[in-house]
């Protein structure tokens, strides 16, 4: 006999996947007496989305904007992809991630991501400041910060989801030499940048509920 119910639970599994804007079910003949064929029809959705739009405005660098977009599988072989980029006329950054949407045939989820963050900040001292070439209106320090970001994703129960995260940072710096601050006392000291080069990083653990009644 037709198991109607495990029938129903593949349609169901098709549309938990994202992949499909409908899957409807047919019976066919079976290629023997007392048989049928289960015969499941799928319309393809869009899986590629917007996930940000950046755009503002903001001293000194003026205008920046930038955009963030992901799909969820495009190639066709299990693996989800996404990436973006904010950039502006001094700084900008550029980030691309992607991970099997199933582990090892299980609910857990893999994500990799890696981020390259570079540009240059005005510093400016508590009464002013300058270089070997004088008094400057700001002091431009340049940076590069290169990672990487791993997360894992656990479900428990029906309504909630484990996070744990790893991520390292490479900070590399470009200060101007002879920098020098003026300090409320007319002193001029070597100028105290804050940005200082070296590795960073940071573990995370969370969880998330989903408190949705649908």
């Amino acid at each position: 006999a037709l198991d109607e119910a495990a029938v129903q639970d593949g349609r169901v599994a098709l549309l938990a996947t994202g992949l499909f804007e409908q899957v409807q079910v047919r019976l066919a003949k079976g290629e023997a007496r007392g048989q049928v064929k289960v015969i499941y029809e799928c319309k393809e959705r869009v899986t590629t989305s917007i996930e940000g739009m950046h755009l503002g405005h903001a001293r000194p660098t003026n205008l920046w904007g930038g955009i963030q977009l992901a799909d969820l599988d495009p190639f066709g072989v299990g693996v989800g992809l996404d990436g973006g980029f904010v950039a502006s006329g001094t700084q900008g950054a550029v980030q691309l991630g992607g991970g099997p949407r199933t582990l090892f045939g299980t609910d857990l989820r893999l994500h990799l991501q890696g981020h390259a963050i570079f540009g240059e900040e005005p510093f400016v001292g508590p009464r002013g400041q300058g270089d070997a070439d004088g008094p400057q209106e700001h002091l431009d320090g340049g940076y590069r910060r290169l990672g990487l970001r791993l997360a894992l994703t656990a479900p428990v129960g029906e309504s909630a989801r484990l996070h744990f995260g790893l991520r390292g940072e490479r900070v590399q710096a470009d200060l101007p030499a002879d920098a020098y601050q003026v300090d409320p006392d007319g002193a001029a000291p070597p100028f105290e940048f804050d940005l200082k080069e070296g590795w960073l990083g940071v573990a995370s653990a969370g969880v998330e509920f989903d408190t949705r009644n649908d």
